[in-house]
C-alpha cells in the first residue's frame, strides 16, 4: 500500500504524449504483465523494455489500445485489449517488433513456437484482454477490481457482449480473481494456459 492520504485515482488511454516516466513504468508493468511470454525472446530486460515501447507506439499492435491506470502521477496498473477477430493481425504487428528489436535466435523462435501450442484458441467474437497487472507496491488496493471494470466497460462501448482472456493453469490466484469477476473456464484442460469467458450485460457500460 502507498503512504499517506491516498492519492485520486483516474483511468487513461495511453499515448504517445505520455511522459518519459509514464511511458517507462507502462512498458515495465506490461512486461510483468507477461513476463513468460518476453522472455521466450531474450533475457535483456533493457531490450525487452525497449521493444515494449515500440509496441506501444504502434496502434495495431497487441498494446494499441492499451489503458493506465494513475494514483495521482504515479502509474499503478494497464490492462492492453482488443476485438479478438483483430488477432492475426496485431499478433504479426507485434512479433515483427520485436523480432525487429530483439534479433531473437532460433532457439528463440522455437520457444515462440512452443508457447503458441499451448494458447488455446480465441473466440473471434469477443473483446480479448491481452495484458492486466498492478504494479506490485499497490496490490491489495482494488485496483485490479478497477482495471476489469474497465476493460469490460470498453468492451461494451465497442458492441462486444461477450469478453475473453487466457491465464496460466497454474497461476491460481488470477484464477481465483477471474472467477470472483465473474469469468469461467471455457477451455478443454491439458494445456498450459485455460481461456475464460465473460457474458457482459448492456448495462456494463454505465
Amino acid at each position: 500500500m502507498m503512504d499517506g492520504a491516498p492519492a485520486p485515482v483516474h483511468l487513461a488511454a495511453w499515448s504517445s504524449a505520455e511522459s518519459a516516466s509514464a511511458t517507462d513504468e507502462t512498458a515495465r508493468l506490461v512486461y510483468q504483465a507477461h513476463p513468460e511470454y518476453y522472455d521466450l525472446f531474450c533475457d535483456d530486460r533493457t531490450r525487452l523494455l525497449e521493444a515494449i515501447r515500440s509496441q506501444l507506439l504502434e496502434a495495431d499492435s497487441e498494446l494499441g489500445n492499451t489503458r493506465i491506470l494513475f494514483a495521482g502521477t504515479q502509474v499503478v496498473g494497464v490492462h492492453s485489449w482488443y476485438h479478438a477477430s483483430d488477432t492475426d493481425v496485431r499478433k504479426m504487428v507485434s512479433l515483427r517488433i520485436l523480432m525487429d528489436v530483439l534479433d531473437p535466435s532460433l532457439a528463440a523462435l522455437e520457444r515462440l513456437r512452443q508457447f503458441k501450442c499451448e494458447l488455446p484458441p480465441i473466440d473471434p467474437d469477443t473483446c480479448y484482454l491481452s495484458r492486466i497487472t498492478v504494479a506490485e507496491n499497490v496490490r491489495g488496493s482494488g485496483f485490479g477490481q478497477l482495471l476489469i471494470r474497465d476493460f469490460e466497460q470498453e468492451a461494451v462501448r465497442a458492441g462486444c457482449r461477450l469478453v475473453s482472456l487466457h491465464v496460466r493453469g497454474e497461476n491460481h490466484r488470477a484464477i481465483r480473481f477471474y472467477e470472483a469477476a465473474g469469468y469461467r473456464t471455457v477451455s478443454p484442460p491439458g494445456l498450459a494456459y485455460i481461456g475464460m469467458h465473460k457474458s457482459l450485460p448492456s448495462s456494463a457500460a454505465a
